[in-house]
Order: C-alpha cells, then structure tokens, then sequence
C-alpha cells in the first residue's frame, strides 16, 4: 500500500492544507474588513437597504467638539504607566488595559499633549507575544487616535 507513503501523495495534501488554510484567512480577513467599514458602499441591492436603516442620522455638530479635552495624565500618571509595564501576568496587564479602554471610550475629547509615556505602553503591548493584550493594545490606539484626533504634540 503505498497511497499513504508516496511522496507524490504528500505533496498533494501539503498543497490542499495550504490552500485551504489561506482560503479560511481571505475570508476571515474579508469578514473583518466588512464589519470594521459597515458604511462602506453595498455590494448588491439588499446591503444598500440594510446600510441606509443602520446609518446614523448626521448631526450638525460633532459630539467630540461639544466636549472639553481630558488629560491622560492626570488618571494614568507616570508611575502607574511603569507599574502596569513591570507586571509580570498578563491578565493582570489586561485589567490595566481595559482601564485605558474604559477612559478613554467614555472621554470622547482627549488632550493631545504628553502621551508619549501612553504610546509607548500601548507599542508594547501590541507586540506582545499574548494576544489578548496585543488586541487591547489596538483597541486603545483606536480609540487613542479617535479622541485625540489631529491634536497629537508633545
């Protein structure tokens, strides 16, 4: 029997897990790249009514102009930043991530000035070896970049 042990037959499956494997990546990229963009332009005529019924009404104003800028600072002060650095568990790390999150998505406005000590926490965490630090790590960008908009200085 040598179906198994051919090589011929080896190199086919490698080929078939191969392809498989970067099929199931364009779709999962393409599903994350639909629902970060929901107002992006529809593909067919029934996304067009499922966009137009989900789209926000545009107001004259923008919520983030109606609020006064909040320090970073003032809450996340240097020592906190290195504690938070220092922590060996990265569940712990976690929860201090997710104290950044929650700032920063209830404080719309934030003031650009001073965040290095922030941006240099929020690198290192994107590229830490733990995943769910590295997803808080963008969370926080995002929602970094959000409130601060074009007002980064140092």
């Amino acid at each position: 029997m040598e179906g198994y042990n051919d090589l011929g037959f080896q190199n086919q499956m490698k080929k078939h897990f191969v392809e498989k494997k970067d099929e199931m990546r364009r779709q999962k990229l393409n599903k994350v790249t639909k629902s970060a963009n929901p107002l992006k332009a529809p593909s067919t005529k029934k996304d067009s009514q499922v966009v137009a019924e989900d789209a926000p009404e545009e107001e004259d104003s923008d919520e983030w102009e109606k609020t006064t800028p909040v320090s970073l600072q003032k809450k996340f002060t240097h020592e906190w930043l290195e504690e938070t650095k220092a922590i060996a568990k990265w569940q712990e790390k976690k929860v201090r991530m997710e104290e950044i999150i929650q700032f920063v998505k209830v404080n719309v406005n934030i003031e650009g000035k001073d965040l290095f000590e922030v941006c240099a926490l929020v690198k290192l965490m994107i590229n830490d070896s733990m995943s769910m630090l590295s997803t808080a790590g963008i969370s926080v960008a995002g929602y970094l970049s959000k409130g601060v908009r074009k007002g980064f200085r140092n």
